[in-house]
């Protein structure tokens, strides 16, 4: 094998590397209007809320009759991409609760991609209302996370319990006896490459240095 074959075995191998990297990727995707029935928080194991409202802000703009929470990366679904919310009532709650889980439907998923949760501490009345604008699609995704969850197609039209974190169990002891919202954003996975391509390249690469090797040795007999 000669040293223009390895160039060109490794440049195949590091192409199988970039082509690997994932598409614009969507979670959440096509969530009907009637879908309150399908997000609930429950705390310490035994006290269910619904959400009473759900959706979106794509920049600064939301739909007040529009409750599909999509979550999109930015791409050409949208220059800037989806952030989504929920808005939990928990005005009839009392007490301090010590763990909290998120429980919503898949819909559709496009690729793998990680759903960030994170605090909102902006109006809530403004946020469900649409006039959140751009500050309220920013803070959707920003501030004290609440947790990182895997996504994929597998987890497509059905439900998903997602465990939250320390951060968001003092969100909602904080806001027990009025409302409290929260959202998140979308992060494409990072493509893998595959065992055989890491072969490829390995070999390619030490081929490499073996090519050279032998050629500076046959130049210094020379």
């Amino acid at each position: 094998m000669n040293i223009k074959t390895l160039l060109a075995a490794g440049a195949a191998a590091m192409a199988l590397t970039v082509s690997a990297a994932p598409a614009q990727a969507y979670v959440f995707g096509f969530s009907s209007n009637d879908n309150l029935d399908k997000v609930f928080l429950t705390l310490d194991g035994a006290t269910t809320v619904f959400a009473y409202d759900t959706g979106w802000y794509n920049g600064g703009d939301h739909s007040t009759d529009n409750t599909n929470y999509i979550v999109a990366s930015p791409g050409d679904i949208s220059i800037d991409g989806y952030n989504n919310w929920f808005a939990f009532d928990l005005s009839n709650l009392q007490g301090t609760f010590t763990t909290a889980t998120l429980t919503l439907y898949g819909f559709t998923s496009t690729e793998s991609a990680t759903y960030t949760t994170f605090d909102f501490g902006g109006s809530i009345s403004a946020l469900t209302g649409g006039t959140g604008g751009v500050a309220a699609f920013n803070d959707l995704a920003s501030g004290a996370s609440y947790g990182a969850f895997a996504y994929s197609p597998a987890d497509n039209n059905q439900f998903r319990t997602l465990t939250l974190n320390a951060n968001a169990v003092a969100g909602i002891n904080a806001a027990v006896g009025g409302n409290f919202a929260f959202g998140g954003t979308l992060s494409p996975g990072v493509a893998v490459p595959e065992p055989a391509t890491w072969a490829m390249m390995l070999l390619g690469f030490f081929g490499l240095g073996g090519a050279i090797r032998a050629r500076k040795s046959v130049a210094a007999v020379a």
